[in-house]
């Protein structure tokens, strides 16, 4: 289970990327390995907005998820947060996707992007 253990870390629009970059570089000095670095902020206007990313304790082998939202994108996480559960239930139709995606879609159309989001360097991925 990859996000059996998830942390959120929520940082203001305007300290965002520079937030985001001190938070990886604390995980990195504390020795977490990155894993998987998954940026979202500039998928489709429409499309779930953060980054999340998966570390390794080297220690334990033990694998987290953490999530870098703006107070706004971690909102609208929250809020559509049962429609991408209701979405992945077994036998759901094409249609009732599409409507549930795109109620999903319009409420993360009305999350700002912060400055520079797009530009946060990676950190270096452990195979």
């Amino acid at each position: 289970m990859k996000d059996a253990v998830r942390y959120t870390i929520d940082v203001p629009g305007g300290q965002y990327s520079a937030g985001v970059e001190h938070a990886v570089q604390e995980l990195q000095h504390q020795g977490y390995q990155a894993v998987k670095w998954k940026p979202s902020w500039t998928n489709a206007p429409g499309d779930y907005k953060g980054i999340n990313s998966f570390w390794k304790d080297p220690s334990t082998g033990q694998v987290f998820e953490v999530q870098f939202h703006t107070p706004q994108s971690f909102d609208a996480k929250m809020v559509t947060h049962e429609l991408y559960e209701a979405q992945r239930l077994p036998g759901v139709s094409a249609e009732e996707i599409a409507r549930l995606q795109a109620e999903q879609g319009q409420i993360f159309s009305h999350v700002p992007i912060p400055p520079g989001a797009g530009e946060i360097p990676p950190p270096t991925i452990v195979k």
